[in-house]
């Protein structure tokens, strides 16, 4: 039960990317194929933002699973390892996580991505010119942004939750830990 205090007490310890630099790299990296305006450029602006997508919706949902165990502490529960697993299964899992503002909005979003890729790739093989493919693949810079923001709206919101949760709920081994 002790971990689930460290963790709270730790703000280093709290869900978040595992290498956010690189994330962040990746994110421009894609900015910039996209606005190269060539079929490359397309589709490694869509690889990229799919997979970051995936990122974030992992993240979301272990800030989901961390609110339910300060949630239910001092009982405690316990969520198997994550294997990898497709973009299509995280969101299922995010389904049936916690609900946040956005939760339905980002979980769409990321669905309207992952078809789209697996629509563009999957047809690769197909006579596709690239106005076509130019046409198709238009609002997926867009797109990308608007599963960001709800993606940062609600990492935020869980930040400050859990900033509450050690404020309210724990302070007894703050206090406890400071005497």
């Amino acid at each position: 039960m002790n971990d689930i205090v460290d963790k709270i007490m730790d703000r280093s310890q709290w869900p978040t990317f595992e290498d956010s630099d690189h994330l962040s790299d990746l994110d421009s990296l894609a900015d910039d194929a996209n606005g190269l305006g060539t079929l490359e450029g397309y589709l490694a602006a869509l690889a990229i933002y799919h997979q970051l997508c995936d990122e974030m919706a992992k993240l979301l949902l272990k800030d989901s699973r961390f609110f339910i165990q300060l949630s239910c502490y001092p009982l405690g529960i316990e969520f198997p390892k994550s294997k990898q697993q497709m973009a299509g299964q995280t969101l299922a899992q995010l389904e049936y996580a916690v609900e946040f503002e956005g939760k339905e909005e980002f979980i769409e979003k990321c669905r309207d991505l992952n078809a789209l890729r697996n629509k563009v790739f999957h047809s690769l093989t197909k006579k596709t010119s690239l106005p076509e493919l130019k046409n198709k693949l238009s609002r997926v810079s867009a797109l990308y942004e608007e599963i960001f923001e709800l993606f940062s709206a609600s990492h935020d919101w869980f930040c400050l939750c859990f900033k509450d949760f050690r404020k309210d709920v724990f302070i007894d081994e703050i206090e406890e830990k400071n005497t």
